[in-house]
């Protein structure tokens, strides 16, 4: 077993899906924005939405996110290698 090379899958297979989650919940939480806004505006209603705070909402939906895929992708790793022994 090549310990660098199941390093390296590992690490494609983890930021592959980091990437897919992030980019996932940024345009999901931009649509809800988006959509918001022109509801907003056509209903004639004043739209005021802080830039920090819907940073700091993505940013936590993103990091919780991450931590979930990293700790499953962990997990089935370390049964992989159980089962392997």
């Amino acid at each position: 077993m090549d310990l660098n090379k199941d390093e390296d899958v590992v690490k494609e297979i983890v930021v592959e899906a980091v990437v897919e989650a992030v980019v996932e919940v940024v345009v999901e939480v931009v649509v809800e924005i988006v959509v918001e806004i022109v509801v907003g505006i056509e209903v004639g209603i004043e739209v005021e939405i802080e830039v920090e705070s819907v940073v700091e909402i993505v940013v936590e939906i993103v990091v919780e996110i991450v931590v979930e895929i990293v700790v499953e992708i962990a997990v089935e790793i370390v049964d992989d290698i159980v089962d392997e022994n």
